[in-house]
């Protein structure tokens, strides 16, 4: 049951199974567990659970099924000085499939956990908690590397730096992670955690908090591929949430993307290489939040294509601070219906490049109000002579009650 104090045990096949529930590797002081074939049934797993404790499980093979009982978590490095580490390239890790499914704690209370998740596949979870604190100034980091051909699926949630400054990190270069929810930064009895994904390879599907409470950070890039259902950024009360997309693909399947919702949310979202398609929505700034929306480099932005109105909304009521910022001449905007700015904290700001603007196409009617802000991305030069469509639509209504154009001299004629 125990392996510590230096203690090894290599498993090739049979069956374990832990009839006292409990299946400590490190439980304080050095334990390896080297599963490559067989099965271990039965048993709350606690890798490096006690203070001091080192403990390191290699899965190649075969499989721990059962895992966590009721009211019970699987650890991966619990109390002060503890460290654990699982290495999973094959085989099977399913926690308990009863009705009360187990939740899965990497890193918490002053611990360090680490998941390297290659191949083969973590199932049958309800909640992974990457960082899990329940101690003020306890600090855990919990850490998930996901390549290859990895997967990892959850019930209801993943949940990164989960309160009380908890840190939670994942590095996606492959594989698949599919928590239903995923939560980057959170919040646990008024205590802010802090969260971190980076996506190059591989596939994430489920819906998307980017800052839940706490402080969230989300990086895109390379051949990434997202799917995901809602996508808020920054958008629940006194959280921040920040997006830097390089490259790769998210397609939310016709739901909506909150940048910065609810008093005291700040969202931010740098595009500035690959695409976000299939929008319902785009809202920057809403209920009292700030929002930043900035999209630039070769990006491409595409709303759902159905017959209802897909608008882009610049702050959506007199509470609320939006921006919009479009940087150089080579993005594309698709299937904009409809366009809103026209609260006193909307901004559609414009950074000109050597190649001039994108124009932002609107299908229907563009609203207008609030601020236009016009500038030119540095060491850039225009001709007095030279003319840009910034917006055209079959319709506007209103206009920018100021304009910081600078040299810029800005009509409204329809274009």
């Amino acid at each position: 049951q125990y392996a510590g104090q230096s203690g090894t045990v290599n498993q090739t096949g049979g069956a374990l199974n832990v009839l006292t529930n409990y299946l400590r590797v490190g439980g304080g002081g050095v334990g390896t567990y080297r599963l490559s074939g067989g099965t271990v049934s039965n048993t709350t797993l606690y890798v490096a659970a006690s203070s001091g404790s080192t403990g390191t499980v290699f899965i190649s093979g075969g499989s721990i099924v059962g895992c966590g009982g009721t009211s019970e978590s699987a650890t991966v490095g619990r109390n002060p000085n503890a460290y654990g580490q699982v290495v999973q390239t094959a085989g099977l890790f399913s926690l308990n499939v009863s009705t009360n499914q187990a939740d899965f704690v990497i890193g918490r209370d002053y611990a360090e956990g680490l998941y390297e998740l290659s191949g083969g596949m973590v199932t049958n979870a309800k909640i992974v908690y990457l960082g899990m604190a329940a101690t003020v100034g306890s600090h855990p980091l919990g850490t998930m590397v996901l390549s290859g051909s990895g997967a990892i699926y959850s019930s209801v949630g993943m949940y990164l730096g989960y309160g009380y400054t908890a840190t939670g990190v994942v590095y996606q270069t492959g594989g698949l992670c599919m928590p239903s929810s995923l939560r980057i930064g959170c919040v646990a009895s008024g205590n802010r955690g802090f969260g971190r994904y980076e996506i190059s390879g591989g596939k994430f599907v489920g819906s998307l908090d980017v800052g839940n409470g706490g402080i969230g950070t989300l990086q895109i890039s390379s051949n990434a591929i997202l799917e995901t259902s809602w996508f808020n950024v920054g958008a629940t009360w006194s959280t921040t949430g920040s997006v830097f997309q390089t490259g790769g693909y998210v397609d939310t399947r016709a739901n909506a993307l909150s940048i910065g919702a609810q008093t005291g949310g700040f969202g931010n979202y740098s595009l500035t290489g690959g695409s976000l398609s299939n929008l319902a929505s785009i809202t920057i700034g809403s209920s009292g939040g700030v929002g930043f929306f900035s999209v630039g480099g070769t990006s491409v932005v595409s709303l759902w294509t159905n017959t209802w109105s897909h608008p882009i909304t610049v702050a959506n009521n007199s509470a609320s601070t939006g921006t919009l910022q479009i940087v150089g001449g080579n993005v594309l905007f698709k299937n904009t219906q409809d366009f809103t700015s026209k609260q006193p904290g909307s901004t559609l700001d414009y950074l000109f490049g050597s190649e001039g603007i994108s124009t932002l196409s609107v299908g229907w009617t563009a609203y207008l109000g609030g601020t236009l802000s016009l500038g030119l991305r540095g060491g850039v030069s225009l001709f007095q002579t030279n003319a840009f469509t910034l917006i055209t639509a079959a319709g506007i209504n209103g206009d920018f009650s100021v304009k910081n154009t600078s040299v810029f001299l800005v009509a409204t004629n329809g274009t």
